[in-house]
């Protein structure tokens, strides 16, 4: 991203207290977010995602910390600018559409606080729509590529054209930032995945700075510039979907975003002992002069070779399509999973070695949960 580009959203020291619950739902967090990038919130049910993405549109006050959009300080803990002199558009799970308005007159009443237009006759006797508005409706209709519906009403529309209509009414007044709430989480897994690379392209199209709450980490991954990762109210990490997948900076980011294996592991010298073997690390890479931790193994790493005398067995297998997915148990009984192309298969019940695959990006050893809670990284190549 151009750091040249303007700041668009500021949040600094960003906290929400539920003062009847005594609750702390967004605890102290700050992030920047800039012109034309999108955003994506992610964690799981009851971090405080949505209702980080609530005080930004206004929904929700904030207890402490300022929200600054495209300059302008928006939220305080003594004061709140109302939701629509925001400069926001807002996309809602439920597609939150007139029934009773043609797809047309759903995106006219999006300007209906656009200064430049005059949208007192929007809904008059014949139902006529302003040249200047017209002419934008058709605009944003073309960029989410559904032209020639606009006499249709929102029963006569599919989801997946629903959540389109919903996206060109907020687009509609230009507003500074866009936000979405689970946008696609009503949808079929076909269209949602369909959906997901249509909106990344309508908001780059647009040039809009957008953020959108997720909970799947594959939809994160693949619409967002920027990923923020929440855990319990608070930023866990922020950083780029590479980043984030390559370099979890805790234990939950890891397991959450990569769904990693862990495996408890000692060190001797350069070599990191597992029941399931040995891995060899330079000193050189070590950042955190640790002995003890767990081994962080991805899925996708690791390797099956059938072999008679493994302790660890093949418990469980499903076919993906494109790859399988197995269940493996150790001597400990401890359960792994890996994933694998369809070269790689093998039958429930063998016994296999495991191998981490040359183009491993990293390992890492975090801190066992038993241990304290920083993180202890190494970043390096595996060493036959």
């Amino acid at each position: 991203m151009n750091m040249n580009q303007p700041v668009i959203l500021q949040l600094k020291n960003v906290t929400k207290k539920f003062s009847d619950r005594d609750t702390i739902v967004v605890n102290n967090v700050s992030l920047n977010l800039q012109q034309g990038e999108l955003l994506g919130l992610l964690g799981p049910s009851g971090c405080g995602k949505t209702t980080l993405l609530r005080i930004i549109a206004g929904f929700e006050n904030i207890s402490q910390g300022t929200v600054e959009i495209a300059g302008k300080i928006v939220s305080t803990s003594r004061d709140s600018l109302p939701t629509e002199k925001r400069n926001t558009g807002m996309v809602f799970q439920d597609y939150a559409l007139f029934p009773h308005l043609t797809v047309e007159e759903n995106i006219a009443f999006g300007l209906k606080n656009q200064k430049a237009s005059n949208t007192s006759r929007l809904f008059g006797k014949n139902n006529s729509i302003n040249r200047q508005i017209k002419s934008r409706v058709t605009e944003v209709l073309e960029l989410v590529g559904l032209t020639g519906l606009e006499k249709r009403y929102p029963h006569q529309l599919s989801g997946g054209q629903q959540q389109r209509i919903s996206l060109a009414r907020a687009l509609a007044p230009e507003p500074a930032l866009i936000l979405l709430d689970e946008p696609l989480s009503n949808l079929d897994v076909q269209v949602r995945h369909r959906l997901r690379a249509e909106i990344r392209s309508i908001l780059k199209a647009a040039g809009t700075s957008a953020i959108f709450v997720t909970h799947d980490r594959e939809e994160a991954l693949a619409v967002s510039d920027k990923i923020a990762v929440m855990r319990d109210g608070k930023l866990e990490q922020i950083g780029t979907p590479e980043e984030i997948y390559i370099q979890p900076a805790s234990r939950f980011v890891a397991e959450f975003v990569t769904q990693a294996n862990f495996l408890p592991a000692t060190r001797k010298g350069q070599v990191w002992t597992t029941e399931i073997g040995e891995v060899t690390i330079p000193n050189s890479m070590v950042t955190n002069n640790c002995d003890r931790g767990d081994l962080m193994l991805r899925q996708e790493e690791i390797r099956l070779i059938p072999d008679e005398a493994s302790p660890v067995v093949v418990r469980e297998r499903q076919f993906l399509g494109r790859e399988y997915q197995y269940c493996l148990e150790t001597a400990s009984g401890k359960r792994l999973h890996a994933r694998t192309d369809l070269s790689n298969s093998v039958t429930v019940g063998t016994r296999v070695n495991l191998s981490l695959l040359a183009a491993s990006p990293s390992i890492f050893v975090m801190p066992s949960i038993t241990e304290k809670p920083q993180l202890s990284e190494i970043a390096a190549k595996i060493l036959r």
